[in-house]
């Protein structure tokens, strides 16, 4: 039987299993292709990201309030996202390429920081009651990144707006389960 422990730890993988599978769909695409990959790389990875900062983060901040893991992540983040607001506007491919590898480069690292790092001694620490809540969260990622029709991010343009818009949701719906 898995706990909910194994669900998040497992839910949380899989994420990042899938956004490396979706940085590589925008390497391997053609020029012509390139925009659409890189629209489903940033829409997944922008509602995923903002349950990070809604639901996973917060609870480091205050868990580990004598070490900045949490803090590091947080960071890595808001890095990673003043690169994709440079390639968002980005004209030249080889430009775009270049950068795109180094990002893809520091989202690997980052995942798996998270994992190995941050993900462990957060399982570890927090109570089953908080686990549940942190992966109901989690599993909205999913249908909120895939269906552009009904997602909350519908109609967010960049990957900063994204965030924002799935933060508020997140919210939202972390007061509709109290």
């Amino acid at each position: 039987m898995t706990t909910p422990t194994d669900e998040l730890v497992s839910l949380i993988t899989g994420q990042h299993g899938r956004i490396k599978t979706l940085m590589t769909d925008v390497t391997m695409a053609t020029d012509a292709d390139r925009l659409a990959a890189f629209d489903a790389f940033r829409r997944y990875l922008a509602v995923h990201e903002a349950a990070e900062q809604s639901l996973l983060h917060p609870q480091g901040l205050v868990t580990f309030d004598d070490d900045n893991i949490s803090q590091r992540r947080i960071t890595e983040e808001q890095d990673a996202a003043a690169v994709i607001a440079s390639l968002e506007t980005m004209r030249s491919a080889s430009d775009f390429k270049m950068q795109f590898g180094l990002l893809q480069e520091a989202i690997i690292r980052h995942a798996e920081a998270e994992e190995h790092e941050e993900l462990p001694r957060l399982v570890a620490a927090l109570p089953e009651e908080t686990i549940e809540k942190v992966l109901e969260g989690f599993a909205l990622v999913e249908p909120w990144a895939d269906d552009v029709a009904a997602s909350p991010i519908r109609g967010a343009s960049t990957f900063e707006a994204m965030v924002s818009q799935a933060t508020v949701a997140f919210a939202a719906s972390e007061k509709e389960t109290r």
